[in-house]
């Protein structure tokens, strides 16, 4: 019986702890864990309409707020659409 599971470490955690949870652990750069989190996965899935900001793709965006390695997400946009604001 194969045993390997085909998910990332803790994916029940929200993004935003993820991202956390790569910083304090392997010390690297947000810009790392956020290309991880977006343009890595969208790759690995193949959704070719997400994953960065370039023309023509769907522009889900979160802007957030950085202190220390704690994220406090201020909006959220899908589709280039306002859709939380903290």
């Amino acid at each position: 019986m194969n045993t390997e599971l085909n998910c990332l470490a803790g994916a029940s955690f929200p993004l935003k702890k993820g991202i956390e949870n790569v910083m304090n652990f392997t010390e690297c750069l947000l810009s790392d864990a956020v290309k991880m989190t977006s343009e890595n996965a969208s790759k690995i899935y193949r959704l070719n309409d997400r994953g960065n900001l370039d023309r023509g793709k769907r522009a889900d965006i979160i802007l957030f707020d950085l202190t220390g390695n704690k994220l406090k997400i201020e909006k959220t946009f899908l589709k280039g659409k306002l859709v939380f604001q903290a």
